[in-house]
């Protein structure tokens, strides 16, 4: 039996009754015989308006993953370089793969993975200077940020497209968005299933300068949204200071979360600027996730990615849910410690 569920970074709190009701509501007059329509265009029109831009320079997809996808197709290849730094979301390392793109992996220095900016220029130099870097801001699973003036270095420096992953920007408070009318190559991910809580409807949206979004509509598939999901994310658009209200006290307790991780024996938190924290621990991570997910307590565990044998994330839950989590994971520290598992005991 699941208790807590956090291990990818959903919001823990749904969106509200009044707001479904309203979305089911207008769903009864939707044509269901009809694809988007002018749906997709009133979204867009509305996306553009909230960050100053012109409708012709947002794409909508279904969920940023697709345009993920989308990006790796258009500005990659068999074959063609993809940068990565990383520890990162996995999805640009998943779909340039299957393209048969070149990866390279540019490894975040620990014990922070901050990013070393001229290292991975030198490595962008090396491979293509038009080779399509993913940026991940803040990252995900660090939850950390490359500072602001060091992604606009990158931008002057790049030549390639940089896209810039801002699926938690609304936890973080920062945005590169400003920067889009001053370079051709920023392309900014963002995605409605973070903070706009509308993880199952499956909304994302690219901004970008209008020439690159009209290079992206020639590869995108027609129809690919549903007219229930456009309608779903407009309506949240329409009450986007309620929708984001519950920040504040997420952000608090992250806070709460951070510290008492920070109580327990050889554990180490890392700063965080999103819905979730990621952590060391005195040992490999392995069993203490495997009694977890025992105890009914799913967090994130990276089996396949050594140098992070020994950390885990959790995302921000309920009070209820990260009290649990937390008095769980102390108990099994404890029980390890007893038993001589920690070589840090």
């Amino acid at each position: 039996m699941i208790r807590a569920k956090l291990d990818a970074n959903e919001s823990p709190i749904d969106i509200p009754l009044a707001i479904k009701e309203k979305i089911l509501a207008a769903a009864r007059d939707l044509p269901f015989n009809r694809y988007e329509g002018p749906h997709k265009e009133k979204l867009r029109a509305l996306i553009a308006a909230e960050n100053g831009l012109s409708p012709d320079g947002v794409l909508l997809g279904n969920g940023s993953d697709e345009l993920i996808q989308l990006l790796v197709l258009t500005f990659s290849g068999p074959g063609k370089p993809v940068v990565i730094p990383t520890p990162t979301f996995p999805m640009y390392q998943f779909v340039a793969k299957q393209v048969g793109s070149r990866i390279i992996n540019f490894p975040l220095s620990p014990p922070r993975f901050s990013l070393d900016v001229e290292k991975l220029l030198a490595v962008l130099e090396g491979a293509d200077p038009e080779a399509l870097l993913f940026l991940c801001r803040p990252n995900n699973p660090t939850g950390s940020s490359i500072p602001a003036g060091e992604a606009e270095y990158i931008l002057q420096r790049a030549r390639g497209p940089v896209v810039v992953d801002e699926a938690y920007a609304e936890y973080s408070g920062s945005s590169l968005a400003h920067l889009l009318p001053r370079y051709e190559n920023l392309i900014i991910l963002r995605t409605f299933s973070k903070a706009f809580r509308l993880a199952g409807l499956r909304v994302g949206y690219l901004l970008a300068q209008p020439q690159i979004v009209r290079r992206l509509e020639e590869t995108i598939l027609p129809y690919n949204m549903s007219l229930f999901s456009l309608l779903g994310a407009w309506y949240l658009m329409q009450h986007k200071g309620e929708l984001l209200a519950p920040l504040g006290e997420i952000i608090a307790q992250r806070q709460r979360v951070a510290e008492g991780l920070a109580a327990l024996p050889g554990v180490t938190p890392l700063p965080s600027e999103t819905n979730f924290i990621f952590f060391s621990l005195p040992e490999p991570a392995g069993p203490i996730w495997e009694e977890l997910k025992r105890r009914g307590i799913l967090v994130r565990y990276y089996p396949d990615i050594p140098e992070l044998a020994q950390y885990l994330r959790v995302s921000i839950g309920t009070e209820e849910e990260n009290t649990l989590f937390l008095s769980e994971l102390a108990a099994i520290l404890k029980a390890r410690s007893r038993k001589g598992c920690s070589p840090n005991r």
